[in-house]
């Protein structure tokens, strides 16, 4: 192929109203990317010739096919669209699809993305993308021991109970990567709040020593990773105290004896789940929360397969883990590009 000449592509403008103000969909390229390095741009790529052939469950739109027309052949403008929602999918995770029967064999393309629809849990799916607060940047170690800064959207997760429209939901942090549906046996039970209080060290290191607390006073620090929770009166005063941490930051944390450096959901989380439930033992996930720490890297993955390489003293070591939830604290490694797209192809 001469990656020279021009070609056909699409571009996807992903627009939401989140209160009042409109926030659009844009994401980073890489900085070792041949073309436009570091450039934030709209998802989007090059129409493949597979794409003419992707049935569209509503067709597309009147205007949106008129103002394609003008400049373009009408023959391109099916493709077009088709090209602007698998490019959407394959740079962002982000699926426009209806679950339905595919008429004949899947366009080796789109066997993920039609993979995806079909076991994504089971259960219907709602994303938010957090707003970008300034000074919240992490900085997670990379594998040969450079130090990489990534920003963090997660000042928003206080929210969840006003922006759910569903009767039971189960929130998920976008670095918890799920590669069985184990979740799922918590819809349809008597449960009105759950969230983690144990973790799990998957590299058997014990690198989250000093997480079991949040204060010096041994205050038992829960986990904001993943909550279920129902549109019940306990799920709607935990959230809002969350907010009301959230919003009085460095009065609690002096209150509560913590530093009060970058805002932490977790904190929050265990401060409210402890005025709602009276300093007393809550309901919790009935597993551990398996979990990466920000140093150690996820260095191959293929399917529900991930290799981990972990540092132990002075020695590097490597961890293999099948069909395993987990929470990836190095966000630096989901940033790979390899990594990411075969996590996309493996995850749920």
């Amino acid at each position: 192929m001469d990656k020279t000449a021009i070609r056909n592509a699409a571009t996807v403008i992903v627009l939401r109203q989140d209160q009042g103000e409109t926030r659009v969909l844009m994401g980073q390229r890489g900085a070792k990317a041949a073309f436009m390095p570091n450039k934030f741009v709209f998802p989007g790529g090059a129409v493949d010739a597979e794409d003419a052939n992707i049935p569209l469950h509503a067709g597309v739109d009147a205007l949106c096919a008129e103002r394609l027309g003008e400049q373009a052949d009408p023959k391109l403008i099916h493709p077009l669209c088709v090209a602007a929602i698998r490019e959407l999918w394959e740079e962002t995770g982000l699926i426009l699809g209806t679950k339905g029967a595919w008429n004949g064999a899947v366009p080796e393309d789109w066997v993920t993305y039609a993979g995806l629809v079909q076991k994504h849990l089971g259960i219907d799916t709602h994303i938010h993308v957090g707003e970008a607060k300034p000074g919240n940047v992490r900085a997670f170690r990379w594998h040969d021991n450079q130090t990489v800064k990534v920003p963090w959207y997660n000042s928003d997760r206080t929210l969840a109970f006003d922006l759910s429209p569903f009767e039971e939901t189960l929130l998920i942090d976008v670095d918890y990567l799920t590669f069985n549906d184990n979740l799922k046996q918590y819809f349809g039970s008597h449960n009105e709040f759950l969230c983690y209080d144990q973790v799990w060290d998957v590299t058997s290191t014990d690198s989250f020593t000093h997480d079991r607390t949040m204060t010096r006073a041994g205050h038992p620090m829960l986990w904001a990773t993943v909550v279920y929770f129902r549109k019940c009166d306990l799920a709607h005063n935990i959230f809002e105290i969350m907010k009301n941490v959230q919003s009085n930051w460095r009065y609690y944390a002096k209150f509560w004896g913590f530093k009060a450096g970058k805002y932490r959901n977790d904190f929050a989380l265990t401060i409210a789940h402890q005025l709602m439930n009276g300093y007393a033992s809550g309901t919790y996930f009935n597993h551990r929360l398996a979990s990466l720490s920000t140093t150690d890297t996820i260095y191959h993955a293929s399917g529900d397969v991930l290799k981990i390489r972990y540092q132990d003293g002075d020695n590097y070591n490597a961890v293999r883990l099948k069909g395993v939830n987990l929470h990836c604290m190095n966000k630096a490694c989901l940033q790979d590009p390899e990594i990411y797209g075969a996590l996309l192809d493996g995850t749920r």
